[in-house]
């Protein structure tokens, strides 16, 4: 069967595979590609491995009426196949069909829209800020009010009992999208929240019930730099109100968070965006084990996610140093000067992913390895001199002056 841009599902797969281990060079020029197609179809599931890679590499990309939309949900935004009934997501099926519901409602105040959107890529972040303020409330009370369009089951593969869960969840975040907006844009801009900015957010969403509580709750966390802040606030509000249904909220926003660090281990990124990466993941799960010092069941769950993500980083990092710097190195006297920067970017990316991972434990691991590193690359006397001096350079990105000098020295 053929997708709508003339491409084969079978031969979609095929290229989504080798785009996977695709230099940045090659994901930025298919990345274009797409978003010039005018009509998209399977070529979003095709990208969608590649999100991680793309948010690190931020490439110019134009900015369509869906893409803003919902750039507010961009954390609860998730494959459909993952998806799954009451949690705090929006399967990335249902946001064409929402964003066409969206445009009738608002009628020819869209075309607006659209003609503020043409000059704009993902670039003008203050641009594209000051039309999503305008377009965001008016599109929570379009989506509010809206019912099932027809072709809600054969666009999504969803039921019809699904639309309203998943159209309120939009609602509540665009409607709320001024306020974690304000917060999120001043973190950016080095100015953390102060608690009670958080609680008056989450204070306001209590109001409209326990539900909107737990979904902004859980944008906050996802969307400022540190999410223990969050934790607080929302802990402090359910310890005054005393409910229940408080309580509960407080605990999905919590196991939704678990939930997203689990899935992005998943996410396939490579070596140079690998520091970034996963220190996101470590600043969440200590801002997790932090908070949920006290529920053990989630202290448990929040270990041996600890465990699982310390075992990856380290199997990553021995099969990268393998494969990106010691195995080429080998070939160090024939190698050009671009063959040279690329070792020394890789020894680089390896420094800089090692420093994060041994926030998770194991830095014997990281130790080890990176003085075994030195050891396979130090200067060998019948290479030529320039060569030598590459190797001390390698071990001195790796190691640092000393164990570059005693390299030297011997």
């Amino acid at each position: 069967m053929s997708t709508s841009t003339g491409i084969s599902r079978p031969q979609l797969r095929s290229l989504q595979s080798d785009l996977l281990g695709a230099h940045d060079r090659q994901i930025l020029k298919v990345v274009a590609m797409v978003d010039k197609l005018p009509v998209r179809g399977h070529a979003d599931q095709f990208i969608a491995p590649l999100r991680p890679r793309l948010a690190t590499l931020r490439p110019s990309r134009p900015v369509n009426f869906t893409r803003l939309l919902f750039s507010p949900l961009d954390p609860m935004i998730v494959v459909p196949t993952t998806w799954k009934r009451d949690a705090l997501a929006v399967p990335r099926s249902a946001l064409l069909p929402l964003s066409h519901q969206v445009r009738a409602g608002l009628g020819a105040e869209a075309d607006e829209f659209d003609r503020l959107l043409v000059p704009l890529t993902n670039l003008h972040t203050s641009e594209i800020r000051s039309v999503g303020l305008a377009l965001w409330p008016r599109a929570a009370t379009v989506l509010a009010a809206a019912q099932p369009p027809e072709e809600w089951a054969d666009v999504t593969g969803l039921q019809a009992a699904d639309y309203r869960a998943i159209a309120d969840l939009a609602a509540t975040v665009l409607g709320a999208s001024g306020g974690i907006e304000s917060l999120a844009w001043a973190a950016l801009h080095g100015k953390p929240p102060a608690n009670h900015e958080i609680e008056a957010l989450l204070n306001d969403a209590l109001a409209t019930g326990t539900g909107a509580f737990a979904i902004i709750a859980t944008l906050l966390a996802a969307r400022l730099p540190h999410a223990q802040p969050v934790f607080i606030a929302a802990d402090d509000i359910s310890s005054r109100r005393g409910e229940p249904a408080v309580r509960r909220a407080v605990d999905q926003m919590i196991d939704t968070t678990i939930d997203g660090i689990e899935a992005r281990l998943e996410d396939t990124v490579q070596l140079s965006q690998a520091a970034a990466s996963l220190r996101s993941v470590v600043g969440l799960l200590e801002d997790l084990e932090l908070q949920c010092s006290s529920r053990p069941s989630r202290k448990a769950r929040i270990v041996q996610l600890r465990r699982t993500i310390d075992t990856t980083s380290r199997e990553k990092f021995s099969e990268a140093l393998d494969g990106r710097l010691l195995r080429p190195a080998e070939a160090l006297a024939d190698a050009d000067d671009a063959q040279v920067c690329a070792l020394e970017a890789a020894a680089r990316d390896l420094r800089r992913f090692e420093g994060v991972a041994r926030r998770l434990g194991g830095a014997d691991h990281y130790d080890n390895s990176l003085r075994a590193a030195a050891g396979a690359l130090k200067p060998r006397g019948d290479e030529p001199p320039q060569t030598m001096v590459d190797r001390v350079r390698l071990i001195e990105i790796l190691q640092g002056a000393e164990a570059a000098a005693a390299a030297m020295a011997g």
